[in-house]
């Protein structure tokens, strides 16, 4: 008999924790003493993609919280994450689409977020102050002979 993913992850994650509050205390339930200071670290502050230069790179279309249809774009699938607000939506068209928005965000150190069917059902394709590269305009299917070519963003029903 198999496992499922869920599970085997589920588990995996309860061992961890199991193991890392073991790890924490001396056996007597007494905390194991911590450092007082941490070290430094060199963590950077993401800096502001330039939408504009971004949105004439693609074929697609960029949508900000200040353009049309952006209210629409943002929302995934599951509306309990309807008042997720990521800092843009990119409408990709094609490859090279993807391919700009991912060096604007490695640039700035923005992070970013693909939506690929739109129903993530954690929503993870959603999140805050990240650019979502929507990939749903990039959904075709072509047959040549026993080769099929599927798009990042085709559905199941496709």
């Amino acid at each position: 008999m198999g496992i499922s993913r869920r599970s085997f992850l589920m588990a995996t994650g309860l061992g961890a924790t199991a193991a890392l509050t073991a790890c924490s205390t001396t056996g007597t339930g007494t905390p194991i003493a911590t450092p007082t200071t941490l070290p430094a670290t060199t963590a950077t502050t993401p800096a502001a993609i330039d939408y504009q230069a971004l949105a004439g790179k693609l074929a697609g279309h960029l949508l900000t919280p200040d353009t049309a249809g952006y209210d629409l774009a943002r929302r995934s699938y599951n509306p309990l994450f309807d008042n997720r607000r990521p800092a843009a939506v990119a409408l990709c068209a094609k490859t090279a689409d993807v391919q700009a928005c991912v060096e604007a965000a490695a640039t700035t150190h923005t992070p970013i977020a693909p939506r690929g069917g739109g129903h993530s059902y954690v929503g993870y394709s959603t999140p805050d102050n990240a650019l979502v590269v929507d990939l749903t305009g990039m959904a075709g299917i072509e047959v040549d002979g026993d080769t099929a070519t599927v798009g990042a963003g085709a559905r199941l029903i496709d």
